[in-house]
């Protein structure tokens, strides 16, 4: 993993490296070039005009705290690059718009605001990004946790192919200010599976799964029932093996325990209690199973 600082270098090299000064050595003049018109320098050393698209791209990037490594707060498929950002130049899309999501292919050209999310001076949520976001990609287009800062949602499942048509809220799993706490987003099988809680007193944080639409958004299994958010099954460590997707999660009989689902609501179960028995308060004890890998032909 890279570093902040490495990764903002790498990203503004990228941009500064469309804009290249190119020196003749053949002839008594210099050009530069980009994508706006060759530009004359009139001799060496001398001063010369930068082309508009040369001024400084970005104000900030939003891209941690200096001990964040990073990945999670920019995401990237391997052709274009989303990152949250603050810009002044009018050429990218976001001159007064404070903090927004944008997009790069590693171009001047290919960089610009994907959406003005909240209108007006405040922006998304700078905050957000001082640690890792939940995403995955899939079929190009990037699902997140994500603020958008308009005080109607809180972090909640978003979805973005970095165009403004295709980024918008999947589903408020938790109406009003307060975020659902979207968390341990993984891909199996065409569907999206995560922890969240939406609110609502009769269980806590638990199992969902989405298909990226909103009525295709839905809570599969309530592990750990109970009437407060205390109860939570918290699922985590998704790791899909032998057809089945496994996690750690906590109910009261067995603790936190190693599970797995087929997608089902039936088909999630315990898979094994590690370490039977039960606490004075008649509660499982807990293997709390993490670092879930699969190697050859086990896990």
């Amino acid at each position: 993993m890279f570093s902040r600082r490495v990764i903002s270098l790498l990203v503004i090299l990228s941009l500064v490296a469309q804009a290249m000064v190119l020196t003749n050595t053949d002839s008594p003049s210099n050009f530069v070039e980009d994508s706006s018109p060759l530009e004359q320098v009139p001799e060496y050393g001398g001063a010369r005009g930068s082309p508009s698209n040369l001024s400084v791209p970005f104000t900030d990037f939003a891209g941690g705290t200096s001990d964040c490594m990073c990945y999670g707060t920019w995401f990237t498929n391997g052709q274009i690059m989303i990152f949250g950002a603050e810009s002044s130049n009018a050429t990218y899309g976001g001159s007064g718009k404070n903090f927004e999501l944008y997009v790069t292919d590693g171009t001047l050209d290919g960089t610009s605001m994907i959406a003005d999310l909240n209108p007006g001076n405040d922006g998304i949520d700078v905050a957000q990004f001082n640690s890792v976001i939940p995403h995955v990609w899939w079929n190009d287009v990037l699902y997140l946790r994500l603020d958008d800062g308009t005080d109607e949602t809180g972090q909640e499942l978003w979805r973005t192919d970095g165009t403004a048509a295709g980024t918008y809220i999947v589903k408020d799993i938790r109406p009003g200010s307060t975020g659902s706490g979207v968390a341990g987003l993984t891909l199996w099988k065409d569907h999206l599976y995560f922890t969240a809680y939406d609110g609502n007193q009769s269980h806590g944080y638990e199992l969902w799964q989405s298909d990226g639409t909103e009525n295709g958004t839905f809570i599969l299994k309530d592990i750990y029932p109970g009437d407060q958010w205390t109860d939570s099954g918290w699922p985590k460590f998704f790791t899909a093996f032998n057809d089945k997707l496994y996690f750690q999660a906590t109910d009261e009989e067995n603790g936190a325990e190693l599970w797995t689902t087929d997608g089902t609501e039936n088909g999630t179960t315990l898979a094994v209690d590690i370490r039977p028995g039960t606490m004075g308060n008649g509660k499982g004890y807990g293997s709390s199973v993490s670092s879930i890998t699969v190697f050859n032909d086990y896990m």
